[in-house]
């Protein structure tokens, strides 16, 4: 199997960033790249991301959606979500801007959202990701209480 970034790369060096970017700027995030492979991005423009790829109803969507629900990064977000609730989530870590441990999911509560955490975390301390689960079990709780017209 391979790593994370070793299947960027391959779909970078495959498919350029002519169609990521175009996909980004319809979402509305201010992400593009270039000859640079990873970007760097906020959280606000991750969300718009995230949201494009709830909402993308093309052939491969169950598919992508199922292989980011089965990674091996399920110890942030997901670990704060209770059992049986489905989230499909990317882990990742930056540098520069965006220095430290990050979060993006999908949380497939009965009204769905989009749930994404940045931090300056360097998770040399295990009690660092206590609030990625704590942020994540809020927000399933919150998001059971509203009421949705």
């Amino acid at each position: 199997r391979y790593s994370d970034n070793t299947a960027y790369q391959m779909l970078f060096d495959t498919f350029g960033t002519a169609h990521f970017n175009e996909t980004a700027k319809q979402a509305g995030a201010s992400l593009r790249l270039g000859s640079y492979v990873f970007g760097e991005t906020s959280a606000a423009d991750m969300a718009k991301l995230y949201l494009d790829l709830y909402r993308y109803n093309g052939i491969y969507r169950d598919f992508l959606l199922q292989e980011m629900e089965n990674n091996t990064s399920r110890n942030f977000i997901a670990a704060g979500v209770p059992k049986g609730i489905r989230v499909v989530n990317k882990y990742g870590s930056g540098s520069n801007m965006t220095l430290g441990y990050h979060d993006s999911a999908i949380i497939f509560t009965d009204v769905p959202c989009v749930l994404v955490i940045y931090t300056t975390f360097n998770f040399d301390r295990n009690y660092d990701k206590v609030p990625f689960h704590e942020i994540a079990a809020r927000v399933v709780e919150i998001n059971r209480q509203v009421e949705y017209f």
